[in-house]
């Protein structure tokens, strides 16, 4: 006999999980971080702020760089872009895969077959080797 959870009971099971729940966590902490860090900071990410190379300490949290900009500032501010190209990437991912799995199951028969031949090469080809491939063709920009 197969019971049938309600969705309040699946969530209960989840949030038992303690992997889910730090990874969770961990997510939500970099969230909050984005939204309220740069609050938190009186820099631009680009602003020559103090002296070059410092390592942590109480007024520069992360250090400085080189060229004496606040790491901590550049984090707080690069997070709200790495989030976007996650969100937009996994987005646009979805998107694509929902399409072609709904036009091969659709259409059928030798579409189906193109479509399925299509997806296993996209996922047999390394991504790595095909990065490298891209950033050799890529002009350097700097």
């Amino acid at each position: 006999m197969i019971m049938k959870l309600s969705k309040n009971e699946m969530l209960f099971f989840a949030l038992r999980n303690g992997k889910l729940r730090v990874g969770l966590s961990v997510v939500l902490f970099f969230l909050v971080l984005s939204i309220i860090g740069p609050l938190l900071t009186d820099y631009e990410p680009l602003d020559y702020v103090g002296p070059a190379s410092q390592p942590p300490s109480a007024e520069y949290w992360f250090g400085t760089t080189t060229f004496g900009q606040d790491v901590f500032t550049q984090f707080v501010h690069g997070l709200k872009a790495t989030f976007l190209v996650g969100f937009i990437g996994g987005g646009l991912g979805t998107f694509i895969g929902l399409l072609v799995g709904f036009v091969a199951g659709y259409r059928g028969g030798l579409v189906d077959e193109l479509l399925n031949m299509l997806t296993n090469i996209v996922l047999i080809i390394p991504t790595l080797a095909v990065l490298i491939i891209i950033a050799a063709y890529l002009s350097v920009r700097g």
